[in-house]
């Protein structure tokens, strides 16, 4: 692990960075490998020994689990008949078979005691290289036994186990004790360089020490192999560092980044010459304190907040103000970067500057708006131009519905013209020949009476068409002067609508098409008398151009009512109908499927303005193929202010 780690290292789960472990470390020497005593993980609750080698800056950490010591200490207090106890220097208790024994001993427990409702020869001894304690806990009576049976036999055998042991503590002072002493010794001057400890006879001629040697210097093998592996990694990873310093410094875009506090921790030498703010200046400073300056530290504060509690990325523009008093625009991105644990280690930002872009983008917008003036300007001149000819267009089209007007009453007021000459003529001819029988005396009486019957007749036949005549132009007269005059008035409609169906019967007489009006005959309307004569005059030459072919037949139904102020006229058609794509499209001005035969496509969008504009009302077209067209026309008949 580096040493320069300012938080807990998590090694197999033991947390190398508090309680023993991190006290160990820091008794070690830069260069000194060393064992530590023995230590109960709180983590795992397991026991275990830490070999380390403190390098120049880093440590080489190896554990040594010691957990199936509880098994041996619990095998040897079985079959002894006594408790043994592994204490830490401190006299915290790291494993017992003893369930009597308070957590904590005292240092100096020793000699005789009691522990419960039993005494306790207690026996501690110091292991030297570990530096634990062991504690053997015999019970009183198993010793006052023993005592009990050796009797008059207790000096003998008190010398024979003196001679015992004093040959047992030579044997293991030779083979044991002193080859651990020097072994330790050896461990404390080695320094993990690739060398490797020799069994030197005789005093490491033992089978145990030989195979301690053996199995040291095969992890110290296996230790120098990862050393050398860790050392080829770091020099990488320095030459990699090397590389991004070197990148980071170079680039020429500001790279910096912040501690969890949002105070500045590095910069790049773009940041000092971009924004001309000395490097150790910088360093240490909060960049909320930094834009207080630029009128922005709330905006700052509330990004940096999303990016510490959210761990999302941000970017977003900032504009600041430079040495010289210039406005300058820049681009920042937030990346947070975090911690084994998931919090917030640093953020690391990058900075470029946009001041050319938004300056460019918004000499873009000026030029904009000065040509979307200019094209509005264009606009409004052509659509004011084609509103006059569009304004003339349906002028022309209701001059030709005025002409469809004049030439009905043309071809309807001859047939009454026509009979009243060839009567006046008649006439004429017999008044002729009665003077001459007059003047020649061959007038007799019933001659004259045959004569003025024959006055009689012609007068009446010229009165009855001559009558006939003056209804039409009354009706001519009265449809074309409302035509052209936009005033409301109160009319009956039934009447109204007889007169348009008059004026254009001439359109639809020789046809097999009928027509079935459904207006009451009282029905009375305070509205525009032309634009209703115009609608009407529209609907019924679109439904016999469109509705119906050449020599075809059929039935076209006007039915008009009215519910308080509100006026609704129903025209419909039992023709061909119309698709959906058509009915969508029957009131675009110029928008027609008849446009070989002489259809202007003005017709119905004329309607669509009177009804909409002058009347303010609604229409509404609904058709079917092949079974016919509805128009529904709805508008208010109260009085306007």
């Amino acid at each position: 692990i580096h040493k320069k780690e300012n938080r807990s290292i998590i090694f197999e789960g033991y947390n190398l960075g508090q309680g023993e472990i991190a006290g160990f470390l820091k008794t070690l020497e830069v260069g000194e490998t060393k064992q530590s005593p023995m230590i109960r993980s709180p983590e795992r609750d397991t026991i275990s020994s830490y070999i380390a080698y403190h390098g120049d800056d880093h440590y080489l950490i190896g554990r040594l689990s010691l957990d199936r010591i509880n098994e041996l200490m619990a095998t040897i207090a079985s079959a002894r008949g006594i408790s043994i106890t592994i204490t830490s220097g401190a006299g915290y208790v790291l494993s017992s078979t003893s369930q009597t024994l308070p957590f904590e001993i005292a240092p100096d427990l020793a000699g005789y005691q009691i522990f419960g409702d039993e005494t306790y020869i207690v026996i501690r001894e110091k292991m030297q290289r570990l530096g634990n304690d062991m504690i053997l806990l015999v019970p009183f009576a198993r010793v006052s036994r023993i005592f009990n049976l050796l009797g008059t036999s207790f000096p003998i055998f008190i010398a024979a186990f003196s001679i015992f042991v004093i040959i047992k503590v030579l044997f293991y002072d030779r083979n044991i004790t002193r080859p651990l002493v020097v072994f330790s010794e050896k461990l404390s001057v080695w320094r993990g360089n690739g060398q490797f400890l020799e069994a030197e006879a005789p005093l490491f001629n033992t089978l145990e020490m030989r195979r301690i040697i053996d199995v040291f210097n095969k992890k110290t093998e296996e230790i120098n192999a990862y050393i050398d592996e860790l050392s080829a990694l770091n020099t990488e990873l320095e030459v990699r560092q090397s590389l991004y310093r070197d990148l980071v410094e170079n680039v020429d875009e500001i790279i910096y980044s912040l501690d969890a506090e949002g105070k500045i921790t590095s910069i790049n030498r773009a940041f000092e010459q971009l924004l001309e703010r000395d490097r150790n200046r910088m360093m240490g400073r909060s960049m909320m304190v930094l834009a207080a300056k630029d009128g922005q530290e709330e905006m700052i504060r509330q990004k940096f907040k999303y990016v510490k509690e959210r761990h999302e990325k941000v970017t977003f523009n900032y504009r600041a103000t430079d040495v010289n008093i210039n406005i300058r625009y820049f681009k920042i991105t937030w990346i947070p970067q975090l911690d084994e644990f998931g919090g917030l280690k640093q953020v690391l930002g990058t900075q470029t500057e946009i001041t050319e872009l938004i300056n460019t983008q918004a000499s873009l917008r000026r030029i904009f708006e000065n040509e979307k003036r200019k094209l509005e300007s264009i606009v409004d001149a052509k659509n004011e131009a084609l509103s006059n000819v569009l304004s003339e267009l349906i002028e022309k089209e209701k001059l030709a519905s005025l002409g469809h007007l004049v030439s009905g009453v043309s071809h309807e007021i001859n047939t009454p013209l026509g009979v009243s000459v060839l009567a006046n003529s008649y006439l004429e001819k017999e008044s002729k020949e009665t003077r001459r029988l007059l003047a020649s005396g061959e007038l007799t009486l019933v001659g004259l009476n045959a004569h003025l019957d024959k006055i009689d007749e012609t007068t009446a036949i010229l009165n009855a068409n001559l009558n006939r005549a003056v209804a039409l132009v009354k009706s001519f007269k009265e449809i074309a002067v409302r035509q052209n005059i936009e005033e409301l008035e109160t009319f009956n409609v039934r009447q109204y609508i007889d007169m348009v169906m008059l004026s254009l019967k001439h359109e639809y007489k020789n046809r097999a098409i009928s027509f079935n009006v459904d207006c009451p005959e009282d029905l009375t309307l305070s509205t525009y008398p032309g634009a209703l004569s115009q609608i009407l005059t529209n609907l019924i030459m679109n439904a016999l151009n469109h509705a119906y072919d050449p020599g075809g037949w059929g039935t076209i139904k006007i039915s008009v009512s009215k519910t308080e102020d509100v006026a609704q006229i129903v025209f419909e058609d039992d023709g061909k109908g119309m698709p959906a794509e058509v009915v969508e499209r029957i009131y675009e001005p110029f928008f027609t499927t008849n446009r070989g035969s002489g259809g202007s496509g003005l017709g119905l969008n004329i309607v669509y303005n009177i009804v909409t504009g002058q009347l303010e009302g609604r229409i509404k077209c609904t058709s079917v193929p092949s079974k016919g067209t509805r128009f529904e026309i709805e508008f208010s008949t109260a009085e306007k202010q």
